[in-house]
């Protein structure tokens, strides 16, 4: 459709082109999802450091190490009990999660969107990667945070398909969804010309006012006052606003 090669062109201008800068842009996701969870977001952070380690090296001998080493990072008070880490890890891999491909919300879809028509869109295509790798590190960071609250809760109980969708959307409330899945009608058609890039601006807004930040109002107003605190303290006055 011309629409979507005009936002894949759009995309790779503002956010490919191997720019460094989109790396420390979209890592800001990691205040977001500290802010919600001090406590499980450190041990989610930890974990996903001991995930990088399973990119070169996912032997059964290497995961055993990961996983004893996970028991051992008490952050906060929040450790991993032996056998949680490869237990979260199987599942992140299983739910997809972890791979990026065109899934943002500011994403046009498919590389086959692109205005470019020749070898120069394996170029523009490999130019994403810092956008990427940016965009999946905070993702996995939110998946073991959600894990690890989702297993404090539930410490005996099996890790179900309808457990695993629950964890999945936590971490996805955790980043804000900001995957194209959660796109509305402001972001399709004509409305996804002028919104390519408010794509966060009002997932933030949805989530602040909805009740998905907590199943009380008491709830609900700390986890708001928490992430406007940690604006606050990241980016002053106005940033919290």
């Amino acid at each position: 459709k011309p629409i979507d090669r005009i936002r894949s062109f759009a995309f790779d201008m503002k956010l490919g082109l191997f720019s460094p800068v989109n790396f420390m842009v979209q890592s800001q996701t990691y205040v977001n999802i500290i802010a919600l969870e001090p406590r499980h977001g450190t041990a989610g952070t930890a974990a996903q450091q001991l995930y990088l380690l399973t990119r070169y090296d996912s032997s059964p001998e290497m995961l055993a190490k990961l996983d004893n080493l996970a028991t051992k990072m008490n952050v906060f008070g929040s450790r991993f009990k032996p056998g949680e880490f490869t237990e979260g890890l199987k599942a992140l891999q299983s739910s997809g999660w972890e791979f990026i491909g065109s899934s943002h919300a500011a994403d046009a879809g498919k590389m086959e969107a692109s205005l470019i028509k020749n070898d120069l869109k394996g170029f523009l295509d490999l130019g994403r990667g810092f956008f990427r790798m940016s965009e999946k590190m905070p993702r996995i960071a939110a998946y073991f945070t959600s894990y690890r609250k989702w297993r404090e809760l539930n410490p005996t109980a099996a890790l179900t398909p309808k457990a695993e969708r629950e964890i999945l959307g936590y971490a996805d409330d955790l980043t804000f969804n900001m995957t194209r899945a959660a796109s509305s009608a402001l972001h399709t058609g004509m409305f996804s010309l002028t919104n390519q890039f408010m794509a966060y601006q009002f997932r933030m807004i949805e989530l602040m006012l909805s009740k998905r930040l907590g199943g009380t109002t008491a709830e609900r107003v700390k986890k708001r006052a928490q992430l406007l605190g940690a604006y606050w303290a990241n980016y002053g006055v106005a940033g919290a606003g």
